[in-house]
């Protein structure tokens, strides 16, 4: 019951901003989220993979790095991949979108792969350390 309230809430809260800003894509980025945090992802999804081909570049990293998260969360670590290295093309400097990387080679088994990942996004994201809490000590940068 408290999830549902929660949802419709921040739903709610999201349309609103959309009515405003019906231009402003990253809302619907926003939207894409509040669906999946709901428990429909499959809403969340149609709405990443209608931006994934935006011209704009940042709308389409994000799509692609939230239709990573997905596969991932489906332990479809392979599709993940796909989707974060496409995210990663597009946004080159965007920490958290390698440390997602990191954690799909992770979990393929490519430990030196999440290795250099670490490295790269530590260098890239000042506060790293707050997004790999999950990982094997070993793995992280020292």
């Amino acid at each position: 019951q408290m999830q549902r309230e929660r949802y419709a809430s921040r739903l709610s809260a999201v349309e609103e901003k959309i009515k405003r800003e019906p231009d402003n894509k990253m809302l619907k980025i926003q939207l894409g989220m509040v669906h999946v945090e709901g428990g429909k992802p499959a809403l969340g999804r149609d709405i990443f993979q209608s931006l994934a081909q935006d011209e704009n570049i940042e709308i389409q990293a994000a799509s692609m790095n939230n239709l990573g998260n997905l596969a991932y969360l489906n332990d479809d670590f392979n599709a993940a991949m796909r989707y974060y290295t496409e995210a990663s093309i597009l946004s080159p400097d965007d920490g958290g979108i390698i440390i997602n990387r990191a954690r799909a080679a992770w979990k393929l088994g490519k430990r030196a792969d999440a290795k250099t990942y670490l490295i790269e996004a530590s260098a890239l994201l000042s506060d790293w350390r707050a997004y790999v809490f999950d990982f094997p000590a070993d793995l992280l940068p020292k």
